[in-house]
């Protein structure tokens, strides 16, 4: 699909090898946003083989001799769940691609939405201007269950008529079907400040360190839980998650405090209970659980950077049918700093 895209120039990097010319281009710094896809809560690793989510992708570099570079990008995941772009890009430049003076450069873009936004069902199609290293690109995003199809080429404000008329070119040729591509007008291309087609985090940072990064990242966005005035100590908890429903109140608190132990002798220590594996660097979080007075409660522990340790209190109605599935997905998704 990638290289029957309707370009002429396609441009093979090993040819260029062949011939010992000094590739430079780096495609992901030219067009930062091709390939680049997140799902809702940030899980997707955009990687192939076993570990990964996409079951095969590939892109393709076209130097037309009328519209110069273009890329276009098509992926096939495992899983068809809506995958989403970041809105903003940035970089810093890479010597490997550009030689030593590279690493003083710095790449950024920035993504604004058009009128043209459709979801129909499992697929999603949307119609988007770039602005990157000082070029302005047309590009559209279109998935289809587990198909994501993207293309991105140089356009002028002023040509934009053009421009979609090579959109709409695309969608034929490729057999896309694409409905609000070939239904769209040059009045749709107007910039929207509508950000709902783009990824959104889904996670709280606390514990920030001297760089104000957060040591750890809470995944509460698709949840009822709110972190609370922090001037207001309860449950004893340095950073407090909570809401109320008709079961009664739930809480997810959070604490740190230094260890004496490296993370291996804290692993060690705690080898004999219960844990869960969390995050990308798969962070063991060990924990017990109980229940007192109608409530059901689970303590959790695991290692930080810099010798701390990380502890939770989470409190909730046993009535409540959906809370610990819910408690349980916040830990399992917990982003803790080991370095």
């Amino acid at each position: 699909m990638a290289k029957k895209t309707p370009f002429e120039g396609l441009w093979d990097p090993g040819e260029d090898k062949k011939a010992e010319t000094i590739v430079i281009t780096n495609v992901h710094q030219v067009f930062p946003f091709i390939g680049k896809l997140k799902n809702a809560s940030d899980d997707n690793k955009n990687f192939t083989g076993q570990d990964g989510d996409i079951h095969e992708d590939a892109w393709q570099v076209f130097k037309d001799p009328k519209w110069g570079e273009v890329v276009t990008y098509a992926q096939l995941a495992y899983d068809p769940e809506e995958l989403f772009l970041s809105p903003s890009y940035s970089e810093m430049g890479n010597p490997a691609f550009s030689g030593s003076q590279d690493i003083k450069l710095s790449y950024s873009g920035n993504l604004t939405a058009t009128q043209v936004i459709d979801r129909k069902g499992d697929s999603k199609a949307a119609i988007h201007w770039v602005n990157s290293n000082m070029q302005t690109y047309l590009m559209g995003f279109y998935q289809n269950q587990n198909l994501v199809f993207e293309v991105a080429f140089p356009c002028k404000i002023e040509e934009k008529a053009m421009c979609l008329g090579k959109l709409k070119d695309i969608n034929k040729k490729l057999q896309l079907n694409i409905s609000s591509w070939e239904n769209a007008s040059v009045d749709m291309l107007q910039p929207s400040d509508n950000k709902d087609s783009f990824w959104q985090d889904p996670y709280t940072g606390i514990f920030p360190d001297d760089y104000e990064i957060p040591s750890v990242k809470v995944k509460t966005r698709f949840t009822d839980f709110k972190l609370q005035n922090l001037n207001v100590p309860q449950q004893n908890a340095a950073y407090l998650f909570s809401y109320e429903n008709n079961y009664g109140l739930h809480y997810i608190g959070f604490n740190k405090e230094p260890s004496l132990l490296s993370r291996a002798e804290f692993d060690k220590a705690h080898e004999t209970q219960k844990h869960i594996e969390a995050g990308s660097l798969d962070v063991k979080i060990y924990l017990s659980e109980s229940e007192k007075d109608n409530l059901h409660q689970i303590k959790a522990t695991a290692y930080m950077k810099n010798k701390q340790q990380l502890t939770i209190n989470a409190s909730y109605p046993v009535k409540d049918p959906d809370a610990r599935d819910e408690v349980m997905d916040i830990l399992e998704h917990l982003k803790i700093a080991q370095f």
